[in-house]
């Protein structure tokens, strides 16, 4: 990723996006979330920036009331790299407020299981006990 290639002057995440319009601040969270979208189409379709880039493309759909499509897309990426789903802090597929829509989708619990996984054997490495799916998923 080159400088200049994305505003990083105004970075939004799509949780900001998703938490001004739940407060009635939709035309500040529809600002946010063009340049959200446009930052993801410019990142690379490879690398590190390809699985930001597949992450990104996620969200939008999720955002965007194409449910099915977020779904492949996280579908694809826990099947290729799950840890890449990972965000900070870590939760549940299953609990990101992003993917509130698509959450009942039972494709969406198998991608989840797949990130608890690979998240378990990163702990293991570490001598850390494994987060339990009850734990990971009701809290």
């Amino acid at each position: 990723i080159q400088a200049r290639e994305v505003d990083v002057d105004t970075v939004p995440i799509p949780e900001l996006s998703l938490a001004l319009r739940q407060v009635g601040r939709a035309s500040e969270a529809d600002r946010l979330f063009a340049i959200y979208r446009g930052n993801a189409s410019k990142l690379p379709r490879d690398g590190v920036g390809g699985a930001i880039r597949k992450i990104s493309e996620a969200n939008v759909a999720a955002l965007s009331g194409r449910g099915d499509e977020a779904v492949r897309l996280i579908d694809g990426i826990s099947r290729r790299n799950p840890l890449s789903l990972n965000v900070i802090p870590t939760m549940s597929l299953l609990r990101n407020p992003v993917l509130a829509t698509v959450k009942a989708d039972p494709q969406l619990a198998v991608a989840d299981e797949r990130l608890r996984a690979a998240l378990n054997a990163e702990r293991q490495k570490a001598g850390l006990p494994p987060i339990g799916r009850h734990v990971w998923v009701g809290g």
